[in-house]
């Protein structure tokens, strides 16, 4: 709903936004899907597991972002 208002404001031209879930959170993904279904430009709105964010932050070559991807990955278990 957040990105929809900033949208409606027309401070910027575009907005996505999306949520990231543990992958072993099997519930939620039912939840988020029903979610999506209602919003009106549902292509606006994804969502990834922390899997996903973990693997795509590897590129990432920061060593204070890498120690607190460390730090990330052993809080969550990933």
């Amino acid at each position: 709903m957040l990105g929809y208002a900033i949208k409606k404001k027309g401070q910027f031209k575009n907005v996505h936004f999306s949520v990231i879930h543990h992958p072993d959170n099997h519930d939620l993904e039912d939840t988020i899907g029903r979610y999506k279904n209602l919003l009106k430009e549902n292509d606006l709105f994804e969502s990834y597991t922390l899997r996903d964010f973990i693997t795509a932050s590897n590129a990432i070559s920061d060593k204070d972002f890498n120690n607190w991807l460390s730090w990330y990955r052993e809080l969550y278990l990933i």
